[in-house]
């Protein structure tokens, strides 16, 4: 699936008509049917503006865009329509997971939101999170659990796949520091290979 795929479908699910997107976004109705037939993409700031108009954020209408990006991300020093701080991790070592895309903030609310993406060599019997933990910090020294889930969680990964990505959001503390942890994992015959990534925010 590809960003313009993403778009007709978000549109269409709304009972929306090009020309009414358009309306919306004041551009034509050819430009958003050249957007959803991939033959021209939105900048960043037409995604977002994209988003808004549609009533999601920009991480739903990337999601194709990261499923496919971690196949062919740019060489270092090229950009890449990506979520500003995203963390992309390319994997050199493992018969299974190719690379990870990973990012997580915290707004001013309290709202804690967790973007990531697995990508594997190949068709995986299974690929995606393993766990994700969330801490939060009650004194200088010590952290408590605030919310755990694990693979019995099915919508965390995908069977027989090559790529997932998902998105966790947790109303946390205003004025509260947090800890994210997640382990992403890809498995096939060959055995299954697990990494974890983690990542404080402070308000």
């Amino acid at each position: 699936m590809t960003i313009g795929n993403n778009i007709k479908k978000l549109r269409t699910a709304q009972g929306l008509t090009q020309d009414q997107l358009a309306e919306r976004l004041f551009v034509t109705r050819q430009t958003i049917s050249s957007w959803e037939r991939s033959a021209s993409h939105p900048s960043l700031e037409q995604l977002e503006a994209i988003a808004a108009a549609l009533g999601e954020d920009v991480m739903t209408l990337l999601a194709a865009v990261l499923l496919s990006a971690v196949i062919a991300l740019p060489a270092a020093g090229q950009k890449c329509l990506l979520p500003a701080g995203l963390t992309w991790q390319q994997v050199t070592d493992s018969a299974q997971m190719q690379s990870q895309l990973l990012d997580a903030t915290l707004g001013a609310d309290g709202l804690l939101t967790l973007s990531y993406s697995v990508s594997a060599w190949g068709i995986m019997h299974a690929l995606g999170a393993e766990r994700i933990v969330i801490w939060r910090q009650v004194d200088e020294t010590s952290w408590v659990e605030a919310l755990r889930y694990d693979e019995t969680t099915s919508a965390l990964w995908t069977p027989e796949g090559q790529h997932h990505s998902g998105q966790v959001r947790y109303q946390g503390w205003p004025a509260t520091a947090y800890r994210v942890e997640v382990t992403l994992f890809a498995e096939n015959d060959q055995g299954r290979d697990s990494r974890t990534w983690s990542k404080e925010l402070r308000p």
